[in-house]
């Protein structure tokens, strides 16, 4: 997955991973889904819901989001973001946030959201110092 990414060239840190993992299972607003085919992990949802900076309404945020290639362009994604989507609406959120910041084929992502009722909102700008 790490390698897969736009952060392929930043070194990986699975302790690092793990705590977060954990942080997540153990905070109230903090969710991790799995996406399992017979036994396989297929697709992993990491997010968390919070109170926006400058008002009292909430909205669910996505960490990571991932499909293993044997699962994109089927129902596995789908089905983690509508789980997510209901997590979060759930918990009082009025909206939530997915970004696409991992590079690949951002086209087919953005697609993929739309068709999903998300609209795109702003861009992503980076610069590298490394």
């Amino acid at each position: 997955m790490h390698s897969e990414t736009e952060y392929s060239k930043f070194s990986l840190n699975e302790d690092k991973v793990r705590t977060l993992v954990d942080r997540l299972l153990s905070l109230d607003g903090g969710y991790v889904g799995v996406a399992d085919r017979g036994g396989e992990i297929v697709g992993i949802f990491l997010g968390l819901i919070d109170e926006m900076w400058f008002s009292d309404d909430s909205q669910g945020w996505e960490l990571l989001f991932y499909s293993s290639k044997s699962a994109r362009g089927g129902f596995v994604g789908k089905r983690m973001l509508e789980a997510f989507n209901s997590w979060s609406v759930d918990r009082g959120a009025s909206r939530v946030v997915v970004t696409l910041a991992s590079g690949g084929d951002v086209a087919r992502k953005s697609r993929f959201m739309e068709c999903l009722d998300y609209t795109p909102l702003g861009g992503v700008h980076v610069r590298n110092f490394i």
